[in-house]
């Protein structure tokens, strides 16, 4: 799992980039990179932790930047492979947190018109394609490469000499943070929570072309708004607070995470939906299938309703009928499976619920309902008090 950050404003990028960088390391990663917009395009990168690299990187200038996690997936974990990754004349850069499935055709072809790759990866493929549409128009250029992808991505584009960030998502989040005069975009709310409470989630399909002062987002090519969603995360939530180990805090908090849940309550939409459902679907990946198995018993013996339960990833391939309520489970909202599955429950017309612990993430928006976990952030790999909220 890879991890995106970008700012854009009046401030020096660097420090706040590495300090996103340094919120996302959660999620796990053996390289690092940042680009940004000084008198050139300037790029800094290395393998290692970002503690160790966060010197290298200080001589980086300018007010527009991204910066990159890296869990090595296409090529080894060394510095050429990780991003940002550029066009051939270096003007261009990116960060990618996805799969491009296409990538050993789309090289190929670049190859044969001439283009030298650096890296191993697929997201080089993605800047020489950029390279090759762009004629000043960073958007224009990325709108035109955006048709020639096939699989996941969330995308941060910058160019030498623009004050200017284009950001796209399909299958993979992209979360912006929304300053004062100045913008953030993340691959999760981690980073945001330093420095805003407003945040937009970009749906599948947007592309967002951002500067310090204006942000527009756009859905096949039509300029579209998007709701700004006021998190009730606090940042102190994500720190240790004495604790040795994330995991540990969190194991801790679990009776607060409980309690809280519990306090919210159902809506009455949600608690309508539970009483006329006759049978209920679960879907989740992970730890959220381990907590469906938990309800599954309980329902059934104490609800008489008949619940089953299907792994996210297996839910297309099933063809049986499906009645009743389908519940889709997920930690973060943007589990890719679990967010396709509740979409082909709703192709069959089928009353959807989310289950999940970010407001205005992915799934909360395909849902029918919510019903939210207040369990907070939870930075620790293995689930802890989500999985009891």
């Amino acid at each position: 799992m890879c991890g995106i950050f970008g700012y854009i404003g009046r401030r020096e990028a660097t420090p706040i980039l590495v300090r996103g960088l340094k919120r996302l390391e959660y999620r796990g990663y053996d390289s690092f990179g940042i680009a940004t917009i000084g008198s050139a395009l300037e790029i800094y990168k290395r393998t290692g932790s970002i503690s160790d690299g966060e010197a290298g990187a200080a001589g980086l200038r300018g007010s527009t930047g991204i910066g990159h996690t890296r869990w090595a997936g296409y090529g080894e974990p060394t510095a050429v492979n990780a991003h940002p990754q550029i066009d051939c004349e270096g003007r261009i850069a990116i960060v990618h947190n996805g799969v491009i499935e296409n990538y050993s055709d789309l090289k190929r072809d670049l190859e044969e018109r001439g283009h030298a790759f650096r890296s191993e990866t697929d997201t080089e493929a993605i800047a020489h394609l950029i390279e090759e549409h762009y004629d000043g128009d960073l958007l224009a250029a990325v709108n035109a490469t955006l048709p020639q992808l096939q699989g996941s991505y969330a995308l941060l584009v910058i160019t030498e000499n623009t004050e200017r960030i284009i950001a796209a998502r399909n299958s993979s989040p992209v979360v912006l943070g929304v300053g004062d005069a100045e913008f953030f975009a993340a691959s999760d709310l981690m980073p945001l929570l330093d420095h805003t409470e407003r945040v937009i989630y970009l749906d599948d399909g947007d592309v967002a072309d951002i500067t310090p002062d204006r942000l527009d987002i756009y859905h096949e090519g039509e300029r579209v708004e998007r709701p700004v969603e006021l998190v009730n995360w606090c940042i102190e939530d994500t720190r240790k607070g004495g604790f040795k180990h994330y995991m540990l805090k969190e194991i801790f908090e679990q009776p607060q995470s409980f309690y809280e849940t519990i306090r919210a309550g159902v809506d009455e939409g949600v608690r309508r939906m539970l009483l006329d459902a006759s049978e209920i679907t679960l879907v989740a990946c992970g730890t959220s299938y381990h907590t469906t198995l938990v309800f599954k018993y309980l329902a059934e013996s104490f609800c008489n309703i008949p619940v089953r339960i299907e792994m996210g990833s297996e839910f297309k391939y099933f063809t049986g009928p499906l009645r009743g309520l389908v519940i889709a489970v997920s930690q973060s909202g943007e589990t890719t499976d679990t967010i396709a599955a509740l979409n082909m429950a709703k192709a069959r017309n089928c009353p959807t619920l989310a289950i999940t612990n970010v407001q205005g993430s992915s799934l909360t928006r395909v849902a029918d309902r919510t019903l939210l976990m207040r369990a907070g952030p939870e930075i620790g790999v293995a689930a802890t008090k989500s999985y009891t909220a």
